[in-house]
């Protein structure tokens, strides 16, 4: 039986970053929403339930900019008292290539300010993550700031590839929840 109460999307507020790559955890919440479930602001995020078939889920997306993310999952954590191996984090990752998957417990923050955030706010850094690899800029965009990348809007021919990210990544979570970790980790 999974330990796995809560899983956190990361992205930024607001239709302006709407289908870039620093919102890909917001992009995958919004796939797994309930059906006839929808975003409640609460606790400055938006928050859902997820059913998977016994498992009852808390879905959340800190309604704050990323470098933020921490403050209100700190708070909401702390509100329904889970521990931080109770969490799953979906975020961004620029260290693997578009279109991958990871998944791991703890560890450091790797540059990902939202990580940092979060491991602050929960004081540890024993929680999962799911990384998606939005990869790096190269070809005619090498030369872009790596923060102008994250926040760039995936094109047509992107969001058809991101859409098979999200879907096995449904799939890993799924795995997690229902079978654990490693059987998770194999699934990728």
């Amino acid at each position: 039986m999974s330990e796995i109460k809560i899983i956190a999307g990361l992205g930024n507020p607001g239709p302006e970053y709407e289908s870039t790559r620093h919102n890909i955890g917001f992009l995958l919440l919004d796939r797994l929403l309930s059906p006839g479930e929808s975003w409640k602001e609460k606790g400055g995020a938006l928050q859902s339930e997820l059913r998977l078939g016994s498992h009852k889920l808390l879905l959340v997306k800190p309604y704050t900019f990323m470098n933020l993310s921490g403050e209100p999952l700190g708070a909401i954590m702390k509100y329904y008292r889970y521990e931080p191996s109770e969490l799953v984090v979906v975020q961004d990752d620029i260290d693997l290539p578009a279109g991958k998957i990871r998944l791991r417990l703890g560890g450091g923050d790797g540059g990902h300010n939202g990580i940092r955030s979060i491991t602050r706010h929960l004081g540890s850094s024993d929680f999962l993550r799911l990384k998606l690899g939005v990869g790096k800029p190269d070809g005619d965009l090498a030369s872009m700031d790596i923060s102008d990348w994250v926040l760039k809007r995936y094109n047509s021919e992107e969001l058809v590839a991101v859409d098979d990210q999200l879907r096995s990544a449904e799939q890993v979570l799924e795995t997690l929840i229902k079978e654990g970790l490693v059987a998770a980790q194999n699934k990728i």
